[in-house]
């Protein structure tokens, strides 16, 4: 876990159980780990990834190639590649349009959709991601959720 403004936050998540991400909420970023196999340490491998204002959560699609972040305070959810040796994030481009305050991100085991949880707005945003640059395209208007949605998954594969 790394320190983020005054809160600690554990939203990493391990790709092929090389690398951890963690959204830091209040400095804008995102921070890199190796993870050593033996011990399970981790070693921050620089300087973090510049991320939308408050990122709140992050995921890695199942082929980890690509790491999505949602951030909080920007209301929309930036892509990234991933560095198979490194574990480095490069943003993909402009970040995608999500509703008000999303704090949770996730991709389906296909690795074809990535679904957001808007928390301010009530609703879920929906998305189709572009095999190639891993690059998201919104699959229409928002769809309504209960009140104030902070986490989502999904299980299977969509066929």
């Amino acid at each position: 876990m790394a320190r983020t403004d005054e809160r600690w936050t554990a939203r990493g998540l391990l790709t092929s159980g090389k690398f951890a991400y963690v959204a830091n909420f209040g400095s804008a970023n995102v921070s890199t780990y190796t993870i050593n196999a033996t011990t399970g340490a981790l070693t921050s491998i620089g300087a973090p990834a510049t991320a939308g204002t408050n990122p709140f959560s992050v995921t890695v699609d199942p082929s980890s190639k690509f790491a999505y972040v949602a951030s909080y305070g920007s209301g929309d959810v930036t892509a990234y590649t991933i560095n198979a040796t490194t574990g480095a994030l490069t943003s993909i481009g402009a970040p995608a349009a999500a509703g008000t305050n999303p704090y949770s991100v996730t991709v389906d085991p296909s690795g074809r959709f990535a679904y957001v949880a808007n928390g301010g707005s009530n609703n879920v945003s929906a998305y189709s991601i572009d095999a190639a640059p891993g690059a998201l395209t919104s699959l229409g208007a928002p769809l309504a959720a209960g009140t104030a949605p902070y986490s989502i998954t999904t299980t299977g594969t969509i066929e």
